[in-house]
């Protein structure tokens, strides 16, 4: 497994600093350094410049949406970040989320599926320096490309539901799944990748997994770093991720054994429009006694390790930056 950690972008830091952290997680070994698509930095760019000023270690985009931007358009950035790092790029692509394509940016969000569909079948000749004809229901292009240079990068496709693991597995070389925990890998995802690979006689996708962290000294107070942390971060924890536009992310993170959408603050997704206080999640029903506790942690260490067999990259994403001790 490739451990990455998510290059920070909050509070918004000038170009001199997120150079210098780049420099820095490099010369302290780390392989692979992710790059954020909020609202800060386009990511794209951000990769071509720390590429020049970094040497070897891989730059990847978590994730790039692709609604604002046409496959052609999208695959000729690629290829000029590609070109900029000397190849070290990791193309990390996702439809983002309803509330954001539809609600800021004032774009059509029906038929994601279909959307990343014709999106990958532009995108995906074009890096490879194909030509396209396209006629589809969505984009009709004839495009070819020509970037000195540059190969063709991985591309790795944000997804969480099934439709979108299996069309993963079939045409792309990855997936990039954001806080999906160790049984929603072994016993959801990995099945339809698995499953949709087979039948498309392609290799096993490569799994990126994308998870908070909190780093304490010692263990028992782990967890209330990282809760607290949690509580921090109001948007994601409340807002967002118990929304019904962003439900993906609400159903991958109950698919991990929880009944609330954040771990550790957030409101119970029944009512995700009502306010209250942030709440501790619950493994399971089990749970309520302990030797129902012993169990569900035994099997999640099993379904754990498990899934990090399979999971070849992951993305370190610090929470508590003044963890305990």
């Amino acid at each position: 497994m490739r451990i990455g950690v998510y290059l920070s972008t909050r509070p918004p830091q000038p170009l001199e600093r997120m150079i210098e952290q780049a420099r820095r997680l490099e010369q302290r070994g780390l392989e692979l350094l992710w790059i954020g698509q909020l609202y800060e930095y386009e990511a794209l760019a951000l990769a071509a410049l720390l590429g020049r000023e970094t040497q070897r270690i891989a730059l990847g985009t978590w994730v790039v949406p692709t609604y604002p931007r046409h496959p052609g358009v999208l695959a000729q950035q690629a290829l000029t970040a590609q070109a900029a790092s000397r190849n070290r790029l990791v193309l990390g692509i996702g439809l983002s989320h309803q509330v954001v394509i539809e609600k800021r940016l004032g774009l059509d969000f029906s038929r994601p599926v279909r959307h990343m569909r014709e999106y990958l079948a532009v995108l995906l000749p074009l890096l490879r320096g194909e030509p396209v004809a396209h006629d589809g229901q969505l984009f009709r292009v004839r495009l070819s490309l020509n970037v000195p240079g540059a190969e063709a990068p991985q591309v790795l496709v944000g997804a969480l539901g099934p439709q979108m693991l299996r069309l993963c597995a079939r045409v792309a070389d990855g997936v990039a799944i954001w806080l999906g925990g160790a049984e929603y890998l072994e016993r959801f995802a990995l099945a339809h990748l698995r499953e949709a690979s087979a039948a498309a006689g392609r290799p096993f996708p490569r799994i990126a997994v994308g998870l908070p962290i909190a780093v304490c000294r010692d263990r028992p107070r782990t967890g209330p770093s990282s809760r607290a942390a949690a509580r921090r971060r109001p948007r994601t924890s409340r807002s967002w991720a118990t929304r019904p536009r962003c439900a993906g992310s609400s159903r991958a993170w109950r698919r991990s054994g929880c009944r609330t959408s954040t771990p550790g603050a957030c409101p119970s997704p029944r009512s995700p429009t009502r306010s209250s206080a942030p709440t501790r999640c619950s493994p399971s029903k089990e749970a309520d006694s302990r030797v129902g506790r012993r169990a569900a942690r035994r099997r999640r260490a099993k379904a754990g390790a498990r899934a990090r067999a399979r999971v070849s990259r992951s993305a370190v994403i610090p929470a508590a930056r003044r963890a305990a001790g």
